[in-house]
C-alpha cells in the first residue's frame, strides 16, 4: 500500500506562518511613527511640570538642612474630591487676651515661651500714600489651629493622599509662586487654579509672594514703585482666581541669606528700605478692588544676620500675621530658646496683639527626632490661642518618605488622634 506523503500539507503551514509573520512586522513598522510620539509628548510633559513645580530647592538654599531627593511629578495632576471636607475654626476676636504659653508636661524643661522681651522698634518712618487701617486683634480658638502641607507646586492629589496617611484633613493649603523671574506674578493662574476648588469650600491659601524676583533689583526701587505692575496684576489674578482671602507670605524668610529678597544690614536693601518696600506694596495689593488678602511677615527661625530683624518689622497696620519657620536644627531645646528661636517670635506676636504662624515646619539637620514631632505638637497645642496656622514641610526631608520612619509614626499617632 502507497503511503500519502506529507510534504504538501507541511509547506502550506509553512506558507501560512510566514504570511503572519510579515502581517506583523509591517503593522510594526506603521505604528511607530505613533508610538514615537506618545513617548514624546510624555517626555515633553514631564519637562514642563520640572521646571515649574518647585520654584524654590531648600538643600540649595539652606545647606545647614540635610538634602533629600525631590519627588518626581510628570505631570499635572487632577485632584479628586478631598477625603474630608475641612470645616472652619470659629474665632472670637479680643483685644486684650494673653494666651498661656506653658507646653505640654512632657518637654516642661523646654517648653515654656522665653521671658526675652520682644523689641517693638519699628525701622523707618517711611509711610506709604494711604494708611491702611491697623489690624491688632489676637483670636481665641477652642480648637486645634489651622493645619496644612507642603508636598510640591500645585500638588493637590498629594495633599488631598497626604491628608489620609495622617488621618485628619488639611484646612490651611500652602504653596509658592516662582521667584526665578517676575512671570510668577504676572502668570500664577498654573497655581492658582489647581487650589481654587479648596478655596471655594473653605480652605485658604498661603502663599509665598516674592519681594525681588530679578537680579539687581532691590526693596529702595520696590519702595519707589518700580514693581507696582507685578503686584497689582498679582492682586488681580488672585481675586479673580477666588482667592481674595489668601495669606500672604512676603519677601518670606527675609532675615536669611538664601533668596532675593535678602535683607542687609545697610545700603538698598537695609532693613529701613525692606519695611517701606513692605508698606508700598501691601497698599498696592490692598487697593484692588475685592481684595481682602492677610499678610504674614514671615521670618526665619533662629537667623541671626548682623542687624536687628525686629528693625524691620513693618508695623501692625501693615501687618496680620507673625510667621516663623522653624526646622529642626539642633532639637527642640535649640529651635524654642534659641536667640530669635520660637519663644522669642510668640512674645513678640503677643506684644503687636497678632496671631503667630508656622508656616513651615518639619525634618532638619537633627535627622529622625520624634522629639522634636512631639513637642512641637504639645507646644502649638498649648498655645493654640495665639496661633493662626501650622504647616509642615513634606517636600524634602519628607515625613511621607519612609527615611524618617519614628518621626512619622510620631506626627501620624499626634495628628490621627487630634
Amino acid at each position: 500500500m502507497t503511503k500519502t506523503s506529507p510534504t504538501l500539507p507541511l509547506r502550506e503551514a509553512l506558507s501560512v506562518i510566514g504570511i503572519a509573520l510579515c502581517l506583523f512586522v509591517t503593522s510594526l513598522i506603521v505604528a511607530s511613527p505613533a508610538l514615537a510620539a506618545i513617548h514624546a509628548a510624555k517626555a515633553s510633559k514631564h519637562a514642563h511640570k520640572s521646571a515649574t513645580s518647585h520654584p524654590k530647592t531648600r538643600a540649595h538654599r539652606k545647606p545647614k538642612r540635610r538634602a533629600a531627593a525631590l519627588k518626581k511629578r510628570s505631570e499635572v495632576k487632577t485632584a479628586p474630591a478631598r477625603r474630608r471636607k475641612p470645616t472652619p475654626t470659629k474665632t472670637t476676636p479680643t483685644t486684650t487676651t494673653t494666651p498661656t504659653t506653658t507646653a505640654s508636661t512632657t518637654t516642661a524643661s523646654t517648653t515654656t515661651a522665653s521671658t526675652t522681651t520682644a523689641s517693638t522698634t519699628t525701622a523707618s518712618t517711611t509711610t506709604a500714600s494711604t494708611t491702611p487701617t491697623p489690624t491688632t486683634t489676637t483670636p481665641t480658638t477652642t480648637s486645634s489651629p489651622l493645619s496644612g502641607v507642603y508636598v510640591g507646586a500645585a500638588d493637590t492629589v498629594d495633599t488631598n493622599a497626604f491628608a489620609s496617611w495622617r488621618d485628619s484633613p488639611v484646612t490651611v493649603d500652602s504653596d509658592y509662586l516662582s521667584h526665578s523671574d517676575w512671570s510668577g506674578l504676572l502668570s500664577p493662574s498654573w497655581w492658582l487654579s489647581a487650589w481654587a476648588p479648596f478655596s471655594a469650600e473653605g480652605t485658604p491659601l498661603a502663599l509665598g509672594v516674592p519681594m525681588i524676583a530679578a537680579s539687581g533689583d532691590t526693596f529702595q526701587a520696590g519702595a519707589s514703585g518700580a514693581y507696582d505692575s507685578y503686584y497689582k496684576t498679582l492682586a488681580q489674578e488672585l481675586v479673580s482666581s477666588g482667592e481674595s482671602n489668601a495669606i500672604i507670605r512676603l519677601g518670606w524668610e527675609f532675615n536669611g541669606d538664601w533668596y532675593q529678597w535678602s535683607v542687609t544690614a545697610t545700603g538698598a536693601d537695609s532693613p529701613a528700605n525692606f519695611v517701606a518696600d513692605w508698606q508700598h506694596t501691601v497698599t498696592v495689593m490692598r487697593s484692588v478692588a475685592g481684595a481682602n488678602f492677610k499678610f504674614d511677615w514671615n521670618v526665619n527661625n533662629g537667623a541671626n544676620p548682623s542687624y536687628s530683624v525686629a528693625s524691620a518689622y513693618p508695623g501692625d497696620s501693615y501687618v496680620d500675621y507673625i510667621g516663623v519657620d522653624a526646622y529642626d536644627n539642633g532639637g527642640w531645646g535649640q529651635v524654642l530658646n534659641q536667640t530669635d528661636g520660637l519663644a522669642y517670635w510668640l512674645s513678640f506676636a503677643q506684644q503687636h496683639g497678632k496671631p503667630l504662624t508656622i508656616p513651615e515646619w518639619g525634618i532638619g539637620s537633627s535627622g529622625d527626632d520624634p522629639t522634636y514631632i512631639q513637642d512641637m505638637y504639645h507646644w502649638i497645642q498649648a498655645n493654640k490661642a495665639a496661633i493662626g496656622f501650622e504647616s509642615v514641610y513634606d517636600y524634602q526631608n519628607a515625613l511621607t518618605s519612609g527615611s524618617f520612619p519614628e518621626s512619622a509614626a510620631e506626627y501620624q499617632k499626634l495628628y490621627s488622634a487630634g
